[in-house]
């Protein structure tokens, strides 16, 4: 029951601390105390701490809870994740474009880790295949990982050798201190 209070009570005291205060986020006071919590995202994305917290709740219980093992458990969780993935790609929280990129990124690899487990669950599970089909399998998730390790490896690598846009800088030094 402690353990139920906690994972429900801390994400809507956040919630409601934020709402009630969301007309003076930017205001010293209220940044001085919950700014930690949205500091770094977008002014239309102060949100986005505590739907990450309810993320993370959501997989633990999916995880242990409800669903215990199997496919109908990893199904659950891929599918979370890539609803997840869209929210991070439609409002772009954060407000330096690198975080926004390697947020990006690690939804993804979730995402993908979790295809391969079912990728991987398939053969002792639910299919009958045979050794030709696996070694096929084998050789397709290694491709898929090269692939996947190669086009994720230039996300930070292009970011760091791009130059930082000035303007946005200024825009989040502004919003932030509510000037």
């Amino acid at each position: 029951p402690g353990l139920a209070v906690y994972a429900l009570g801390v994400p809507a005291l956040l919630t409601i601390l934020l709402l009630k205060n969301r007309k003076s986020l930017l205001t010293h006071g209220t940044f001085d105390k919950l700014g930690f919590l949205y500091g770094c995202y977008h002014d239309h994305a102060f949100w986005f701490d505590v739907w990450q917290l309810c993320r993370k709740i959501f997989v633990v219980t999916v995880g242990q809870v409800i669903w215990r093992g199997g496919m109908m458990q990893a199904l659950m969780v891929l599918a979370f994740f890539t609803f997840s993935l869209i929210v991070q790609v439609t409002f772009k929280p954060f407000r330096s474009p690198i975080d926004n990129a390697l947020q990006t990124a690690g939804e993804l690899l979730v995402a993908i880790t979790i295809l391969y487990g079912l990728l991987l669950q398939g053969r002792t599970t639910k299919f009958i295949t045979t050794d030709e089909f696996d070694q096929k399998r084998a050789y397709a998730m290694f491709g898929l990982n090269v692939a996947t390790v190669l086009l994720l490896s230039f996300v930070p690598v292009g970011m760091a050798f791009t130059k930082p846009c000035k303007t946005c800088f200024a825009s989040s030094n502004q919003s932030s201190f509510g000037t």
